[in-house]
């Protein structure tokens, strides 16, 4: 099984610090989204295809196991068309794959609000890593991803491993 690197993310206890040093390294960052329920909030940067989260946790809750770890890459999200299809392949081979969550935020675009959907699986590789994976399969990619390439003052245009 492959599948494409939707985001990833690196966890930080200073967003606006964080943001800010990110902007002084050139690159251009989302306003900020929350995560209503989670405590958490991000800016996200895009290359392509794929996109970069700066998350915070702004308030106590499950993300704050987090928090033990320094501000570095964190995790990657898989995409996928179809996370519980895809959790439950991914159980079958080995893996520790989780029951889906549908996890949503609100985001601004063209100045009206709306609603973004996402459902998302953990997956737990069978050896162990310090990076969170899941699956992430958007419901409404057209409020998240822009609808123009995103040109980073810096010049980066892509993540590549």
């Amino acid at each position: 099984m492959a599948f494409p690197i939707d985001h990833l993310f690196t966890v930080t206890t200073d967003r606006e610090v964080a943001r800010a040093a990110l902007a002084d390294m050139g690159f251009e960052l989302t306003e900020r989204g929350e995560h209503p329920g989670r405590g958490t909030s991000n800016h996200l940067m895009f290359f392509g295809r794929c996109y970069w989260e700066l998350l915070a946790i702004d308030e106590p809750g499950p993300a704050s196991a987090l928090l033990g770890k320094a501000t570095t890459l964190m995790g990657c999200a898989l995409r996928t068309g179809d996370a519980a299809r895809d959790a439950a392949a991914a159980a079958r081979l080995g893996a520790s794959a989780g029951a889906t969550e549908a996890v949503t935020r609100p985001v601004r675009v063209d100045g009206q609000w709306h609603t973004a959907r996402f459902t998302i699986a953990p997956l737990a590789p069978a050896a162990p890593a310090d990076v969170y994976f899941f699956f992430c399969q958007h419901l409404t990619p057209e409020l998240v991803w822009p609808p123009e390439r995103v040109v980073h003052p810096n010049g980066a245009h892509r993540l590549k491993a």
